[in-house]
């Protein structure tokens, strides 16, 4: 739900989203990808005891 929710909203993940599934890659697979870097990125976030920082410009 929420790889979705980040494809719907136009961010670095539908840029993600659009080159992986042109490259010929299975949109579930793609999904799946994106879900593993937003869990990563939430347990980066809880294991610093930081809030997120987005580096993106």
């Amino acid at each position: 739900m929420g790889a979705l929710a980040s494809i719907k909203a136009g961010n670095e993940y539908r840029k993600y989203y659009e080159r992986k599934t042109g490259e010929g890659k299975h949109p579930m697979a793609v999904l799946n990808a994106i879900k593993n870097k937003i869990v990563s990125r939430m347990f980066a976030v809880i294991e610093r005891n930081t809030p997120y920082v987005c580096l993106q410009t």
